[in-house]
């Protein structure tokens, strides 16, 4: 049975210069995060060099969590594999406009970790504290670190100190349901609360089914089990699918977004495109509603460590 670990941490940090972030600050936030990993972490500091021929790099933190490195596919894995997903998830709040804070205002971002990434929070703690040293956004604002909460508001890191040694890990596997009613239709509404990158016939697309929310989710739960939680996955993909093909959306409320980034591995702008708004389906979901749930989680689509995919699920009455 597919089983995934993970940290929730909200990291409240607090300006120490003015700063001025984009829209979509997330992608600022993760590329000076990794350039601070990197600085700290690696010992080939170049720019566009790749983990895969280091020899530390099943033990390098840097790679372990920003470059990861497949080692060996299982012959019965139920998906082509030619890269896995990062062990994180990083979301902070978007805006209609540049967000500007002044010196003592104070902005969240959330990170979750996820299986063996887990271990690796006092590395992210430094590069954290690190990056806020040396500055962010174009103006090199800088900042501190004021407190580190878990998902229920205890505190995990204040004053400089770590509060506990005991870090709040949570553990999420599938329910498994004795009998699936067919008949009973249900109804459910996922907003996109960041700008969502579901592939639809090996491309990133505006248009999408519900099919190709389960496949891409169902890839991705397997994969961060496998890799990162040390658990084989073994959920009946063909009929999830096949039974995801009569989930209809009955409505639909997206507009597509597009946002920039610089790789400074690639020495280029590339472009980064989702969907926002909400989606309402109906069908027999009772099967779905474990793999929705976790995805509220560990987000949903491609570019999860750049702020992408982080979704809510909204059910008649709530």
């Amino acid at each position: 049975m597919a089983k995934l670990d993970f940290f929730e941490l909200i990291f409240l940090l607090k300006a120490i210069d003015d700063i001025e972030l984009p829209p979509f600050p997330s992608i600022t936030i993760r590329g000076g995060l990794g350039v601070s990993f990197k600085n700290l972490y690696c010992v080939n500091k170049k720019s566009n060099s790749s983990c895969k021929d280091c020899i530390l790099r099943f033990k390098c933190p840097y790679s372990l969590i920003f470059d990861t490195y497949i080692d060996e596919i299982p012959q019965d894995f139920p998906f082509r594999i030619k890269t896995i997903p990062r062990p994180f998830v990083l979301y902070m709040k978007d805006s209609d406009d540049v967000i500007k804070l002044g010196s003592g205002d104070r902005f969240e971002l959330g990170i979750t970790l996820i299986g063996s990434a887990c271990d690796y929070f006092p590395y992210l703690l430094y590069a954290m504290d690190n990056y806020g040293k040396n500055g962010v956004g174009l103006k090199k604002g800088k900042f501190v670190i004021d407190k580190i909460i878990d998902s229920k508001g205890n505190a995990i890191y204040e004053d400089n100190k770590l509060m506990s040694t005991d870090l709040p890990a949570q553990s999420w596997e599938p329910r498994t349901e004795d009998k699936i009613e067919l008949n009973n239709i249900e109804s459910l509404t996922i907003d996109f609360i960041s700008p969502v990158r579901i592939k639809s016939g090996r491309k990133i697309r505006d248009a999408f089914s519900f099919e190709d929310i389960i496949k891409n989710l169902l890839r991705r739960i397997s994969l961060l089990s496998y890799y990162y939680c040390k658990s084989k996955p073994d959920i009946n993909y063909k009929a999830l699918i096949k039974l995801s093909k009569s989930v209809e959306i009955v409505n639909k409320n997206l507009k597509w977004v597009e946002y920039q980034r610089y790789s400074g591995r690639q020495k280029t702008i590339l472009g980064l495109g989702g969907v926002k708004g909400s989606i309402t389906i109906e069908g027999v979901l009772q099967p779905f509603l474990p793999f929705l749930e976790i995805a509220e989680k560990i987000h949903i689509g491609k570019n999860t460590t750049f702020g992408f995919g982080k979704i809510l699920l909204k059910r008649k009455g709530d």
